[in-house]
């Protein structure tokens, strides 16, 4: 199919943080990647002085702490030149990592604020929240991925117990 040809390339470069419009700005989640390309675009909405941030942005935990640190430093110089004090709401789009991940850590630093997300689909019931994983020390079990297991008939994944 020709519209999947050159999906290797590299996307233009793109400013850490942009100006849309008077009431919206985009900060770059500093998560590059063939999904992301080049990292997650997350918006800074509104005109007050706390203002609504639409995805948060990935955890160190799954996008290393360079990257993380560099959206946190993106975050302040957005809400420093818009002389903002803080958010007003998270807004969750979707449960992918990389945009509910920094959540917490942007409450600690600017909240509270409420994290706003739509009910999740059934397939996504097994996800947990960063929060979940670091307190059930699954951390490194997600670092590993699935671990193969062959049983002799076929070859399946490793669950594991929870008990």
């Amino acid at each position: 199919m020709s519209r999947f040809e050159g999906i290797s390339k590299r996307p233009p470069p793109q400013p850490n943080i942009e100006r849309l419009s008077d009431r919206i700005i985009n900060i770059l989640g500093m998560s590059p990647s063939a999904y992301t390309l080049n990292g997650t675009n997350c918006y800074l909405v509104g005109t007050g002085l706390r203002r609504i941030l639409i995805d948060a942005g990935e955890s160190p935990a799954f996008g290393g702490q360079e990257q993380f640190d560099a959206f946190l430093c993106n975050m302040e110089q957005a809400l420093s030149q818009e002389g903002c004090t803080g958010l007003e709401m998270i807004i969750v789009t979707h449960l992918h990592a990389d945009h509910w991940g920094a959540a917490q850590a942007l409450q600690e630093r600017w909240g509270p604020a409420p994290v706003a997300v739509l009910p999740a689909e059934p397939w996504t019931y097994e996800r947990y929240t960063i929060h979940e994983v670091w307190q059930r020390g699954l951390l490194e079990v997600l670092k590993q991925g699935p671990i193969p297991v062959t049983d002799g008939k076929y070859d399946h994944f490793a669950k594991i117990d929870e008990s």
